[in-house]
């Protein structure tokens, strides 16, 4: 299918964006700035931005709308600015768009429209379900306005489905961004009273969802998409503090959350306990039931290994650079990708491809001359280490199609910095042709030995984080594999 998605450089867009990928279908995202599409998604979309008429051309010929744009909630006060703003990009945007849905010579049939569990305002302890009445307050009311600006395309015969989105989990941003450091700290107990539901979602299992809305025609109407069992936010914030080993005691009092949010405090010291029941009658897999194991797997750092090396260290590829600029420290990273190795080389070879692999808060850009690497090329960009955005710029120094390539840094934060990139095709039990993907990099922090410090104190601690959020981008690009039984060659893998 070929599908037109707005917001697709969000949170939810661009692991959506990897998720149709997988599948074959085609994106086109929708933004007010075409080079952040490039930024965000790499090669994996088409960008499409400018005025109504652009709208409806890029809308021309879809199969699919996904509407995902919208201001953030939170944080900040709910000024009167503020509030026209979550009303113009929910509302007053996809009133345009449903005008040029209609308007278009070949229009979409399916449109998936984001909405909010906050639909429901305020239940207290009372669950309920898509059959449910909407609550009462600004959010509840900003998402019954958020859905009717779908009416005209429901009249028009349209299939439209109110994905009504939960607490999104992810590496990414969104609520765990914002709550994983004072849980570190020990300080990440409950809001308010702490008794409000807190509907979660995985994002995994959220793609998922809205791949099945668009993909299976008997879904409609309102669909929640939250995980089946919903916390209160005291043992939300109680299993947050033990997947971090903190205990989360320390308290938000509600009237501290109203001095400093005013109105927008509603949105934290308000909650749903909500049923995920259209997804259950409609026979939905959920991968993540419980809570613990959703922050399990979105917390873990076990996809890469780092420890000390000593020199001398022997390479083949970048070896005058290797001695030149000793390394201290050794990451090594290995995963199993099911699919053949000539479409995981392709995905690779696309050097913007290297955005769609970088969670938002490196500060990643990338040069948006550089569409295909090769041996020699440089490329520049910035990745932020630590607190500070620094500029980098690499060079591939060894490419051996199919089988491996190498960059080093020639400019930038670290002391020394040499990654080969290794690709080697394996067997999975059933038989199915997998790729294991291999991540050698020797590196040396600046600044001698106060640089191992800061390695150790936040450094290591960033690595591991960027090259676990590789791995779940890989998994949402190509999917999850079982365990290979051999190696192309018959070996043990």
């Amino acid at each position: 299918m070929r599908i037109f998605i707005t917001g697709a450089t969000g949170l939810v867009g661009r692991a959506l964006t990897l998720r149709l990928r997988r599948d074959g279908h085609t994106v086109v995202a929708w933004s007010r700035s075409a080079a952040r599409v490039s930024q965000r998604l790499g090669g994996e979309a088409e960008a499409a931005s400018g005025d109504t008429d652009a709208m409806q051309t890029a809308l021309d010929g879809c199969d699919a709308v996904v509407a995902l744009a919208g201001e953030p909630v939170l944080p900040g006060r709910w000024t009167r600015r503020k509030k026209r703003a979550l009303r113009t990009s929910r509302v007053d945007l996809n009133e345009t768009l449903v005008q040029c849905i209609l308007q278009a010579a070949h229009p979409p049939r399916t449109i998936v429209a984001a909405s909010a569990v906050g639909f429901y305002g305020n239940t207290g302890k009372q669950s309920v379900d898509e059959g449910s009445p909407p609550g009462e307050g600004f959010l509840a009311d900003l998402c019954q306005d958020w859905e009717h600006a779908f009416a005209p395309a429901i009249e028009a015969g349209v299939r439209v489905v109110h994905g009504r989105i939960g607490i999104v989990l992810s590496r990414d941003g969104g609520a765990l961004q914002k709550l994983l450091p004072l849980t570190r700290l020990g300080l990440g107990g409950p809001v308010g009273h702490g008794q409000q539901g807190f509907p979660w979602v995985h994002i995994d299992d959220l793609v998922d969802a809205l791949v099945f809305s668009l993909t299976h025609d008997e879904v409609f109407g309102p669909v929640n998409l939250v995980a089946p069992e919903t916390p209160s936010q005291r043992d939300f914030a109680a299993a947050l503090g033990a997947a971090v080993g903190k205990t989360a005691r320390t308290p938000a009092p509600a009237f501290a959350m109203r001095l400093l949010l005013g109105d927008a405090a509603t949105a934290l010291l308000e909650g749903q306990y909500v049923i995920p029941r259209a997804l259950q009658t409609w026979g939905f897999p959920f991968q993540y039931v419980q809570l613990d194991d959703a922050l399990n797997d979105i917390l873990r750092r076990d996809s890469a290994v780092i420890t000390p090396v000593a020199p001398p260290v022997r390479v083949r590829a970048g070896s005058d650079w290797i001695q030149a600029h000793p390394p201290t420290h050794e990451l090594v990273a290995s995963r199993i990708v099911p699919a053949p190795i000539e479409r995981v080389w392709a995905f690779f070879q696309d050097a913007r491809n290297l955005a769609a692999l970088s969670p938002s808060d490196a500060g990643l850009t990338i040069d948006p001359a550089l569409l295909t690497m090769s041996e020699g090329a440089r490329f520049t960009h910035q990745m932020r280490l630590g607190p500070v955005a620094l500029p980098w710029e690499g060079e591939i120094v060894s490419w051996q199609p199919g089988r491996q390539f190498v960059d080093v840094q020639r400019r930038g934060p670290f002391g020394t910095w040499w990654h080969a990139h290794s690709f080697h095709p394996v067997a999975l039990e059933d038989g199915t042709a997998a790729t294991r993907v291999h991540d050698h990099v020797l590196f040396a922090s600046p600044l001698g030995r106060i640089g191992r410090i800061a390695t150790w104190l936040f450094v290591r601690r960033q690595l591991l984080d960027l090259f676990a959020f590789r791995n779940s981008s890989l998994r949402l690009r190509f999917g999850e594999a079982a365990i290979p039984s051999h190696t192309a060659t018959g070996e043990a893998a």
